[in-house]
């Protein structure tokens, strides 16, 4: 079955109030610097990975990481108490963002509470200090919590530490280790809910093939042998190419070489959406309009495109292949723009509104 984000909406996350926008087989978030196309597409990566016990295509827990990169920056401002996204994938799925036990919901804060003594008490049943069982009371009444709801009904509870966290020092002291482990061992059910599962593929990696399986990693390979005449083969970490007389670790390609990879690492290891952030910074033109005709052509296989650049030239390269193939009704532009009070607006543009207005995008794109 074909699962696909079909609206999608933020309130008080990163640098946004409010966004809220109709997605295609292919949307293009663009805009300057600092207009939130990046955060955007996290909050994205991060609602879908929710329906997957918060994890990625590949099996990493990406709640972790943007919590601990982005930490009391994931609410406007640095100031909580909460944070919301949400998305249609058929059904409405919401994600509260919340620092501090209580600032949940009823609901959830007693499944939490509930499990947080179920493990201290069988902790104290083995000879685990009380003092110890007092701290770990306190350190993760202060972690970060996300509770999905689905179609307006609390179904999953995660709880993760952010950048600095208190849990981050007690896991350094081996009296907490056991009953960290237990704690956040993944998220906790709240009650019974029929959620989709979205495989979602999102960070890039040093060496794309490496966390692929043997045969995903092989359908890598023969995909960039097509689209890199240099290409040759992966082999224990190292590329071979052609007309280079030794082999090179797979971190050392270069960087427009290795975004085509890991994009394409995302659609062999069968994400249902790939998210894709600035992929063309370093990216010779040639490499760049092989992506471009790589994402429109892989978006009529069923798997949703969500990319986020201040390419202009990229979005054109898009544009060009998405009317040449006739699928610019399958395409969206969301066009941000940062105000002069420090406010982000945005407008959501067809792909035949964009295409006709491409030359305008550029010229904003490239401006002062």
């Amino acid at each position: 079955m074909v699962v696909r984000l079909l609206r999608f909406g933020v309130r008080r996350y990163g640098p946004f109030d409010e966004l809220e926008v109709e997605l295609g087989d292919v949307t293009i978030f663009v805009g300057r610097n600092n207009t939130g196309k990046s955060t955007a597409l996290e909050a994205i990566a991060l609602l879908l990975s929710a329906t997957n016990n918060f994890r990625d295509v590949y099996g990493r827990n990406l709640a972790r990481r943007i919590v601990a990169t982005r930490g009391n920056y994931l609410y406007k401002d640095g100031k909580g108490p909460e944070a919301q996204v949400w998305g249609n994938v058929g059904v409405q799925l919401k994600l509260n963002i919340v620092k501090g036990v209580e600032n949940l919901d009823d609901r959830c804060r007693d499944v939490f509470l509930q499990h947080l003594y179920a493990v201290t008490a069988e902790e104290e049943a083995t000879q685990t200090d009380a003092k110890t069982v007092d701290v770990i009371h306190t350190l993760v009444k202060k972690l970060f919590y996300m509770c999905l709801y689905v179609e307006g009904s609390p179904a999953r509870l995660a709880f993760i530490g952010g950048r600095g966290a208190p849990l981050a020092v007690a896991r350094r002291n081996p009296r907490f280790v056991p009953v960290l482990s237990k704690l956040c061992a993944g998220e906790l059910a709240v009650q019974p809910a029929e959620i989709p599962v979205v495989k979602v593929g999102y960070e890039k990696a040093e060496d794309p093939f490496k966390r692929l399986k043997p045969g995903d990693r092989a359908r890598l390979v023969a995909m960039l042998r097509r689209e890199m005449p240099h290409f040759c083969d992966y082999r224990g970490g190292r590329v071979l190419l052609f007309n280079c007389a030794k082999s090179l670790p797979a971190r050392l390609l270069g960087d427009g070489s290795k975004a085509l990879a890991n994009t394409l690492a995302h659609v062999v290891a069968g994400a249902d959406v790939v998210a894709v952030d600035e992929p063309v910074g370093h990216m010779h033109p040639s490499v760049a309009e092989k992506l471009a005709r790589s994402v429109v052509t892989h978006s009529a296989d069923g798997i949703q495109f969500i990319v986020a650049t201040h390419s202009a030239e990229f979005l054109d390269s898009v544009l060009e292949h998405a009317e040449r193939q006739g699928a610019l009704d399958r395409l969206k532009v969301v066009r941000l723009y940062l105000l002069h009070d420090g406010e982000i607006d945005y407008e959501v543009l067809t792909g035949q509104e964009a295409y006709e207005e491409r030359k305008e995008i550029a010229a904003d794109l490239r401006g002062p």
